[in-house]
């Protein structure tokens, strides 16, 4: 899944970049990106600086906030990470998020550092570039042809409830084979962005999201279940979480939606 985003990514010890083009696979019906693929790239580019500032030890995360002032159709999102805090048990990261050069958004992630395990990869040395500064192979991809909910094959069971169902497949899992954290923040906005249109009575769409991880999500499948907390026909915010096939919370997260802005 990381790969069909087409990103390239470049990480160092201090600092991370990245940036993911816009493509219709990746947008909402105005036509602008989804604030799930971002939430994604933000995993992305946190996490593999969360796991060199943890390194020798390992790292999963804990939550995200994002928040984003504007929305593109087109061009490229582009995003630089800082560690902001690296201690014994916690690491602290901060995104920021432009596009074309304008401020975009800006995001934190908080990531609980865990003793290493046999199968956990190196990421400093993954993660290292070539003399020339070409991303590892790994990065390349762009193969992405399809929405990406039906990509992640997710169902919506009842849309306006904020009801979604999601597999746990290898295309969406990460080392743990576990959904990955950017995966679980773009089945919970893609179900914020079916339950607050329907509550708002509006084509609201998603501009905040704050999440906390709370168990990895292995047992298939994943559904999300909603609470309309504010609805206007302007503005929305649900709390929605997701549940593993177990019955087991494993995230929690607030959504908000608003208008999209009128295009220049």
């Amino acid at each position: 899944m990381l790969r069909d985003l087409a990103p390239v990514v470049q990480v160092s010890d201090h600092e991370a970049r990245g940036r993911i083009p816009v493509r219709p696979e990746i947008c909402a019906p105005s036509g602008r990106v989804l604030a799930g693929p971002v939430a994604t790239l933000v995993d992305m580019l946190a996490g593999g600086l969360a796991a060199r500032a943890a390194h020798p030890n390992w790292m999963a995360t804990a939550d995200l906030t994002l928040h984003l002032v504007e929305r593109p159709s087109d061009g490229e999102i582009e995003a630089v990470g800082r560690v902001v805090r690296a201690g014994r048990s916690t690491v602290v990261m901060e995104v920021e998020l432009s596009a074309g050069g304008a401020p975009a958004g800006l995001a934190s992630m908080t990531f609980a550092v865990l003793p290493r395990r046999e199968g956990n990869p190196d990421i400093v040395r993954s993660a290292n570039t070539t003399d020339d500064g070409v991303p590892p192979a790994w990065l390349s991809g762009g193969n992405l042809v399809q929405p990406i909910a039906d990509a992640l094959e997710v169902r919506v069971i009842d849309g306006p409830a904020g009801v979604l169902e999601a597999p746990v497949i290898d295309y969406s899992c990460n080392t743990l084979d576990a959904l990955q954290g950017g995966v679980v923040a773009t089945l919970l906005c893609l179900a914020a962005d079916h339950v607050l249109p329907a509550a708002c009575g509006a084509p609201v769409e998603t501009v905040d999201l704050h999440l906390t991880y709370l168990a990895l999500n292995k047992v298939s499948p994943v559904r999300t279940r909603a609470e309309v907390i504010t609805a206007t026909p302007s503005h929305g915010t649900a709390r929605i979480e997701t549940v593993d096939g177990d019955g087991r919370v494993t995230a929690v997260a607030t959504a908000v939606a608003t208008l999209p802005r009128a295009s220049p």
